[in-house]
């Protein structure tokens, strides 16, 4: 499970997971409708990307 990085709230299921470069990504959309997706490397977190809600591109999530 992870969490929301705009709510906080748990996030069981993983909506899409595909492998991009040296990294395995994984696409959630939490119940307060924000879109993430997590980027890990050798199995570490190395960051995390949110569907911004003003413009159609994707944001780094401050940590």
């Amino acid at each position: 499970m992870t969490r929301c990085p705009k709510c906080k709230g748990e996030v069981k299921s993983v909506r899409k997971e595909w492998n991009y470069a040296q990294f395995n990504v994984k696409a959630y959309t939490c119940n307060c409708g924000q879109q993430f997706r997590e980027y890990r490397s050798n199995g570490e977190l190395r960051f995390i990307l949110m569907k911004s809600q003003a413009s159609a591109g994707w944001k780094k999530a401050k940590s």
